[in-house]
């Protein structure tokens, strides 16, 4: 798969998700970000390039790789949940 056609879903945006995002941005991945709690890392990742989606459904109906940087296991499922009925 050719880099221009990967379109990267992020889900968690805290420290460690932030810095990882931000990485692939660099790099010219074409990257959608899901609303995080915490606003100060999603405005850098939107400065940056990155588009929001206002929730996580649309989120992964646009992308064809998805990658969550969540806090737990329950937080994983959940997510996946909201993803795949």
């Amino acid at each position: 798969m050719n880099k221009n056609n990967i379109k990267i879903g992020f889900i968690g945006a805290g420290y460690m998700g932030s810095g990882m995002a931000l990485n692939l941005l660099k790099n010219k991945y074409d990257l959608s970000t899901f609303v995080h709690h915490n606003r100060k890392p999603v405005d850098k990742l939107i400065q940056n390039g990155a588009k929001e989606y206002p929730n996580i459904r649309e989120l992964a109906k646009s992308c064809n790789v998805i990658i969550m940087c969540v806090t737990n296991t329950p937080i994983a499922l959940g997510v996946i949940e909201q993803i795949s009925p």
